[in-house]
């Protein structure tokens, strides 16, 4: 019999399951349980193949069943303190039947079979698990009285009955609720061994509900005074949902309702299938899962509040991606590192078999501290072939790996690691008839088990008796507000001699899952002859890494030992990442996401690109093995970066992300330093000490200056301390200083020379080409050359200044006015609005287009893009044609010039921030917004390339209302260079005063060259603070000059004496406003 290690055994609180005896909730929305510390947590709870889950409370502790299919043990047995961090206690059965189907023998198996949606309840001391399997056409009671240590009885019931739930009633008497479409309800007798001869069996109702799924896997709890059962359903035209029906009556008429139907965040999959637990402090949650592609069908943590007697699942009735829970993080380890360094043949709760193992064909004894795979079962591919070993994967990417010994293997023999599903992938070695050692790939080209078909995709001949063979798995990207990406589901495969430098060999796999296994991808360690039986493979260790997810970061070791220990190379380099042809373990830190390119490489063809950047910290991520790297040790590391677009210098930072001796997530700085555009950087220490007590460890490098620009990175290295990595170091900083066109800190003659090329073949250069335009003019010319010469002669000390200054005449103060009473009302002259529908990277969404009276495309327009407030969108803004009316008076009138004015949202951009998209929408606004309605509208953009929106600045505007003022400064902070006026109203800067001049420094713009007009009312819950910000601005004579004559100065700050906080007065201030704008640097 296959043994694997169980939990110790502790001593159990006084058991009480509240799930069966509570006294009736009440409604509350206080959702995290009450402890000393509280930690954001995720959705999915668990991001790994655990569907079907049945949780209950006994004490403080929490258990939980889960289907695992055809794998062998089964029907693992998980337990939690806080139902966010979860381990394998363990299994309900080592072997459920003994047949050619469970075995995997005499073209028999049990795929899609096996253990289906088991029911876990506790009652007067014993632990119950019940579950069905099509395999056997029985259906199964085990029961123990040590769920964690012990083991279980067994009843056989003839039949399969149906996702099942077990209910023990407050009289006594004991019931099965089962079916699919029609529920149906049996009673058990007293010793649960079986059914009740002569008692209830009768149908409690049909759902009559059409769709895909009619109504099943029933959860049925007795709380309070009614009898709860808990569904999924899959209605035609709708998502996967989650029902509760109830009643007073066990056997009478039940009512039904809704609980549930969402997505998580922006993945769209339904979250369903489950029932509802509660705390020691009386609140409550469910359990319900997902499907998630590839990675399998993963559980998800909803809370409930009761409404009425319902059970209502979620927060306002979604199921949250974020939320709060009073615990640590500690992590749930579905995977881990395993030396197989055993003393017995006892393997660690995180295998399971496919099938029955043939128990006398492996041995984790017969070498000491290697797992061996005797090929005594012959077969003709992966899905036939006994004794493969498998173990989960875990979202949202992860790896495995493992040291293969062919010595031993025969003539037809087959052995490696595999991405296990039906559409398998494999990278292993093959011995051929002769004797030859091939490096494969293969992959299924059959599209069942029976019509398997293993195809070699790749091959290469084998140097030596040993190999390092890798899959790397990637589920899904994580989006910045924490929401996984669409399925991504893609696997690579890879060998090695060193364990270092890895080789890609064969195609990528696009995972699939598929119905016919029914199960999550896993990896899976397999041997098997095809030829003749007698050989064996050996594998030193199985190595295991992951994104970290939850406080789950691959970290751990599932027998205690751990795997290998990773040596340097004859360099000292513990891992050398060089991204010619693949990515090296980088992954996309937050919404980021990365992938090898040919643009740009410091050495080789090829570099990683980091890319679809929101935010600074969005970035490229690295996990750094424990095998080689370890708390309290010294290191040398090295990266090389470099970008192309944006401002002229970017700040870069190399750090190492870990988790504390108290499991919290810390970060330190290894390397930092200013890369000019264009240029490469090198990021090193060449002695950089791990922190005491760090585990988890990951290395990440991302901008610190708020740009989110494309950057690349390449020569990534962890070395032995002291080590000098050779790399560009260091690059000089070039400022822009007007006259020295060659940037290096003077005006010398070498300016002139250079000048004179330019004016023959232009200045391509960005610093250059400004410090060129001397007269500051706007654009470099002969006149500039010659100022540059004189300079240099000695003819003058300083350049003029000849920045374009507008005749336009502006008042000599303003203050609070409201717009005429008619012009509220419709205009002779009126505009109009158009809604306009566009995808960009946020997704499909919508805007509103005021164009003025008598719009003519054949003539360019200036541009004013107007925020919405918090809880508002796109409509809000002309929603009562009152500011398109006002607008439409003001052109007639000849009080402003005819433009377009653009009402778009932030609903639907990150909100990682806490801004609800506010504070991200600038993002959306640079790369699809505004290239939308000025590819579309005729603006002073000649087309919608950034060096065009770039020279059309001055004629783009951008405002907005309380959480769109916020955005507006936002937008100054990272689009100054493409909008030069901007009009908060009503809004904070979240950065402040400070965030306001690093970003005019960083862009490196002259005071009349960007322009604000702010406004709010003194009643306005606002006010204070934008007196906090506007004090300090009108204080900062470096940055800002005070005055509403925008020709001497580019700030001024408007308040409306006892106006409050919404749309009445935020009209009268664009009316105060808005004419001020467009009049400077055309």
């Amino acid at each position: 019999m296959t043994n694997f290690k169980r939990a110790a055994a502790g001593a159990l609180a006084s058991a009480l399951v509240l799930t069966s005896a509570a006294a009736f909730p009440q409604k509350t929305g206080n959702f995290a349980m009450e402890a000393t510390a509280a930690s954001s947590v995720n959705n999915p709870i668990i991001w790994s193949d655990v569907p079907d889950d049945d949780v209950i409370r006994v004490g403080d502790t929490y258990y939980m069943v889960s289907t695992t299919m055809f794998f062998s043990p089964g029907a693992p047995i998980m337990k939690s303190n806080d139902l966010v961090n979860w381990e394998i206690c363990n299994y309900v059965y080592d072997t459920m039947a003994n047949g050619d189907v469970q075995n995997l023998t005499n073209g028999k198996h049990d795929y899609a079979h096996g253990q289906w949606a088991a029911s876990l309840r506790y009652h007067d001391g014993m632990y119950y698990v019940f579950f069905g399997s099509y395999g056997t056409g029985k259906s199964y009671i085990y029961k123990t009285d040590d769920i964690e240590n012990g083991t279980w009885t067994r009843s056989e019931i003839n039949g399969m009955y149906h996702d099942a739930s077990i209910l023990f009633d407050d009289d006594g008497r004991n019931y099965l609720v089962y079916g699919g479409g029609e529920i149906k309800i049996k009673e058990l007798n007293s010793e649960m061994t079986g059914f009740k001869s002569g008692g209830v069996d009768k149908t409690l109702f049909k759902t009559n509900i059409s769709g895909y799924v009619a109504g099943e896997g029933s959860h049925i709890q007795k709380i309070g005074d009614y009898y709860y059962i808990f569904i999924i359903a899959w209605p035609s035209g709708s998502g996967r949902t989650e029902y509760v029906y109830r009643s007073k009556d066990l056997l009478g008429t039940y009512e039904s309702k809704a609980i549930l139907s969402s997505g998580v965040g922006s993945y769209g999959s339904g979250a369903a299938q489950g029932g509802i637990v509660d705390t020691p402090d009386g609140k409550w949650y469910g359990m319900v899962f997902q499907d998630h592609g590839a990675v399998g069908r993963i559980p998800v943590l909803v809370p409930v509040t009761w409404e009425n007697g319902w059970p209502i699942m979620g927060v306002n009735g979604k199921a949250p991606v974020t939320f709060d829970m009073d615990c640590a993080l500690t992590g749930t380890h579905l995977a881990g590192d395993d030396d197989f360094s055993y003393t017995s043949n006892d393997l660690a709760l995180e295998w399971q078999w496919n099938h029955n193992p043939d128990n006398s064909a492996w041995s984790v004894t017969d070498r000491d501290g290697w797992l061996r795979l005797y090929n005594k079962n012959m077969a003709t591919h992966l899905l036939n072939a006994r004794n493969t070993l498998t173990m989960r994967t875990e979202g949202p990417a992860c790896s495995s790996y493992i040291k293969l010994d062919t010595k031993g293997m025969k003539p037809g023999d087959h052995a490696g690691l595999s991405a296990f599903q039906l559409k398998y992938g494999n990278i292993g070695v093959y011995v051929t008839d002769s004797g030859a050692k091939k490096l494969y790939m293969s992959t299924n080209s059959g599209s069942d088990v029976a019509g398997t078909t293993d195809a070699i995709q790749a091959e290469a001949d084998l140097t030596g008796d040993e190999v390092y063979l890798k899959v790397d798995f990637k589920f899904s990207d994580v989006k910045s507000d924490m929401s996984a990406s669409n399925d991504i589901d893609k696997a690579n495969f890879y060998y090695s001699y060193d364990g270092s430098n890895w080789t890609k060999l064969g195609s990528e796999l696009k995972m699939s899952y598929d119905l016919k296994l029914f199960t999550g991808y896993r990896s899976a360690i397999f041997s098997y002859p095809t030829k003749s039986t007698g050989g064996y493979a050996d594998i030193d260790f199985f190595e295991y890494d992951r994104t970290p997810w939850n406080g789950a970061d691959g970290s751990a070791t599932v027998n205690g030992k751990g795997g290998h220990v990773i040596e340097p190379d004859e360099n000292g380099y513990y891992f050398h990442d060089t991204f010619e042809g693949n990515t090296n373990n980088w992954d996309g830190r937050f919404a980021a996401s990365v992938l090898t390119s040919g643009r740009t490489a410091y050495a080789g063809k090829e570099a990683l690109l980091v890319q679809e950047r929101s935010e600074s910290y969005d970035g490229g991520k690295r996990p750094i093995s424990s095998s080689a790297f370890k708390a309290g040790e010294t290191y040398s590391f090295s990266a090389n970066v470099t970008y192309f677009d944006g401002g002229d210098n970017t700040d870069f930072k190399l750090t190492l992300e870990y988790k504390d001796a108290e499991g919290e997530t810390k970060y330190d700085e290894i390397a930092s330093g200013t890369c000019p555009k264009g240029e490469w950087l090198q990021l090193a220490n060449e002695n950089y000490t791990i922190p005491e007590g760090a585990s988890g460890l990951a290395i990440y490098i991302e901008t610190t200056d708020k740009t989110k620009n494309n950057f690349y990175i390449d020569e990534a290295i962890g070395a032995v301390a002291g080590t000098k990595i050779d790399g560009p170091g260091q690059p000089k900083i070039r400022r822009m200083i007007l006259g020295d066109i060659d940037c290096d800190g003077r005006i010398s003659v070498f300016d002139v020379i250079m000048g004179r090329d330019g004016l023959v073949n232009g200045i391509s250069d960005s610093i250059s080409a400004r410090a060129a335009d001397a007269d500051q003019s706007g654009e470099f010319q002969i006149n500039d050359l010659v100022l540059i010469q004189e300079y240099v002669l000695g003819k003058i000390s300083e350049f003029p200044d000849n920045t374009p200054v507008s005749t336009f005449s502006y008042p000599s103060s303003i203050t609070y006015r409201t717009a005429p009473g008619e012009y509220v009302q419709a205009c002779s002259q009126a505009g109009k609005v158009t809604k306009e529908s566009y995808t960009g990277i946020n997704g499909n969404k919508s805007l509103n287009v005021y164009t003025p009276y008598g719009y003519d495309p054949s003539k360019k327009y200036n541009i004013f893009y107007l925020m919405h407030g918090g809880g508002e969108n796109e409509n809000t803004v002309f929603a009562d044609n009152k500011l398109p009316n006002i607008l439409d008076h003001m052109i007639m009138n000849g009080e402003l010039e005819p433009l377009i004015v653009v009402a778009p949202t932030f609903n639907g951009c990150p909100t990682n921030d806490g801004n609800m998209g506010a504070g991200t929408v600038w993002d959306e606004m640079r790369r699809s917004i505004i290239p939308f309605v000025e590819g579309k509208y005729s603006t002073y953009a000649e087309s919608t390339s950034e060096a065009d929106l770039k020279a059309s600045r001055y004629h783009r505007a951008y405002g907005g209302f309380s959480m769109g003022g916020g955005s507006t400064w936002n937008m100054f902070i990272n689009n100054l260079d493409i909008c030069a006026y901007y009009m908060p109203l009503s809004g904070h800067c979240w950065s402040g005063e400070t965030g306001l001049k690093n970003a005019i420094d960083k862009f490196g713009f002259k005071q009349n060259e960007y322009f604000v007009f702010a406004a709010t009312g003194d009643g306005d819950i606002a006010y204070n603070n934008m007196l906090g910000l506007v004090d300090p601005m009108k204080k900062d004579t470096d940055h800002f000059t005070y005055t509403c004559d925008f020709s001497k100065g580019n700030f001024y700050f408007l308040v409306g004496a006892g106006e409050t906080h919404w749309w009445g007065p935020v009209r009268n201030y664009i009316y105060d406003g808005l004419p001020l704008f467009f009049h400077e640097g055309k």
